[in-house]
């Protein structure tokens, strides 16, 4: 694997941990950062859920797949 390829893994599974964080603190409410650090895992699972439940409904849809998309 290329640097690129690991830094772009590296930034996707971050993507994830933030999407997570704010769908724990929408749903949940996190009032320290000890709490967001203690449910940092759960907070990446949600994520990676959340995201790739978008990307199948965006695939059923018929929405075709570009940079533009995974971005958004």
């Amino acid at each position: 694997m290329t640097i690129q390829a690991l830094a772009g893994l590296a930034v996707l599974n971050f993507l994830y941990l933030v999407t997570g964080a704010a769908l724990l603190w929408l749903v949940r409410g996190l009032d320290t950062w000890t709490t967001l650090l203690r449910l940092a895992g759960l907070a990446y699972l949600i994520g990676l859920a959340f995201v790739g439940g978008v990307w199948t409904l965006l695939l059923v849809v018929g929405v075709p797949f570009g940079l533009g998309a995974v971005i958004a």
